[in-house]
């Protein structure tokens, strides 16, 4: 992994990469770093990762705050996340990475998405770029020669971190992950992988006794309608785009698991203020539960909280002939599903998203994780890693997790990812000691976003104690 970095358009010294790279506050670049197709021997080509990084606060051995981009094309700008304001108090220099295969840092451009191509897109590769983008850090920049990775990224992009800091600790020396699922690999039989429905369970049952019966008996409703083909109405109540027809098992099943998505997306993204890519609207789940409250009539309810996400965004009618790529493509549309799903197919196979027990005010749901995998592996020829595989290959099992140093595992209240992560770590006296801390009205990894004037005072407390917290980590008094 020793390639020279190299940035487009060419920079001839260390100095003229200073200037060229301190931004102005709204200001945004971009610049390239070559990386190998593959870190391990199996393809001698290079590709160009795009990354953004501002110098501005940087001091001679100060740490690199270290972003890591997630599933999406957009990579922030570097001044975008939270780490921008700590680098301000830390005198950090800040470098957000875009992930390989996604945005401008495509290893075969438009052939990517190959099955041939798609085979370098794996954990290794990605860790190994990381380090590599750290390592060329350290030693271009004179001043950075001893500086210290801290590294932080939310959802999948957690999952990456904690990787980063449990297989690579000499260059990652703090890892903060927001909302990434780090357990969830396992099967039906595995009863952890009934804590995502578990705890979007709990988020209504804690804001409205009233609501989330109202909602149980809206779904009970639904299926007792669909059990005895009374469907005559359903085009026409939920706005669907195509007849709805009776004693069809793929629509039946289609319906229920499309309307359910929303009471995912709620709670999960319920940010004070409307998130493009993420939320429509600003507080969704008030938004839900007020529905919920005042709806008398079951069908309207449910048609009201799913129009109340997609009308915002466009949408017509909803696709229930397709209805899995109407929701990737419509209500989260920052998510790349053309290489994420090759993700989900192989090292970061989450199912317990799939899996709902028949105590939740939800429909009973138990997807069948093994045919999942085979679905995978015909899909792209490679076979999904178990649950045993990823926390042995990747040292992500729950007791090295439990006896890991310098992660910080953040969770909101309205989160179901939170239930991914450990839900608790040992108390000792080693202030060394992972921590796993726990935020009220507070939504997905929205603890890794700039301030915003609009911030709920939960957020704010716990950037604040995620700061503090790294200072002591890298012995900083400021």
């Amino acid at each position: 992994m020793g390639s020279p970095i190299r940035l487009l358009p060419a920079i001839f010294s260390i100095f003229i990469a200073l200037v060229r790279l301190t931004f102005a506050e709204d200001a945004c670049s971009y610049c390239y770093i070559t990386q190998h197709i593959d870190h391990f021997g199996k393809h001698n080509g290079s590709f160009q990762q795009r990354y953004s990084m501002i110098t501005e606060y940087f001091k001679p051995g100060r740490p690199i705050l270290f972003f890591q981009g997630e599933e999406t094309d957009t990579l922030d700008c570097a001044n975008a996340t939270i780490l921008y304001e700590w680098a301000q108090e830390l005198g950090g220099m800040v470098v957000n990475l875009e992930h390989r295969y996604f945005g401008h840092s495509k290893p075969f451009g438009n052939a990517s998405a190959t099955n041939e191509n798609l085979k370098f897109l794996t954990l290794d590769n990605v860790m190994a770029d990381a380090v590599e983008f750290v390592s060329q850090m350290q030693k271009n920049f004179t001043w950075a020669a001893k500086s210290k990775a801290v590294a932080a990224s939310g959802s999948y992009g957690g999952f990456l971190v904690t990787a980063f800091r449990m297989n690579y600790p000499d260059t990652f020396d703090i890892a903060l992950n927001a909302a990434g699922p780090v357990t969830g690999f396992g099967d039906i039989s595995d009863p952890t992988s009934y804590n995502w429905w578990n705890w979007i369970n709990q988020i209504y049952l804690d804001h409205s006794v009233v609501a989330s019966k109202n909602i149980s008996n809206a779904f009970l409703h639904l299926g007792e309608r669909l059990v005895s083909n009374d469907t005559t109405s359903l085009q026409e109540d939920f706005r669907l785009c195509t007849p709805f027809i009776p004693g069809n098992a793929t629509q039946i099943t289609g319906l229920r698991d499309l309307l359910l998505q929303v009471f995912i997306l709620a709670p999960e993204f319920n940010y004070p203020y409307a998130s493009p890519g993420r939320t429509p609207i600003a507080l969704p789940l008030s938004e839900t539960l007020n529905f919920a409250v005042n709806q008398t009539d079951p069908i309207e309810l449910l048609a009201k909280v799913n129009w109340m996400w997609y009308g915002p965004l466009g949408a017509e009618c909803l696709d229930l002939e397709h209805w899995a790529d109407f929701f990737k493509n419509v209500a989260v549309p920052a998510i790349n599903y053309e290489y994420f799903s090759y993700i989900s197919c192989t090292y970061d196979p989450m199912r317990s998203t799939g899996y709902i027990s028949n105590l939740t005010i939800f429909p009973e749901r138990a997807a069948n994780g093994t045919t999942q995998n085979i679905a995978c592996e015909f899909k792209y020829g490679t076979p999904t890693l178990t649950k045993a595989q990823i926390e042995s290959r990747y040292h992500l099992s729950p007791a090295e997790l439990q006896n890991s140093t310098h992660i910080i595992f953040s969770k909101g209240e309205y989160d179901p990812n939170g239930a991914m992560e450990p839900s608790a770590l040992p108390l000792t006296a080693n202030g060394a000691t992972s921590r796993v801390l726990y935020a009220i009205d507070m939504a997905h990894r929205e603890d890794l976003f700039r301030s915003d004037e609009r911030d709920r005072e939960s957020t704010t407390l716990l950037r604040r104690q995620e700061l503090e917290i790294i200072k002591g980590w890298l012995e900083v008094d400021i």
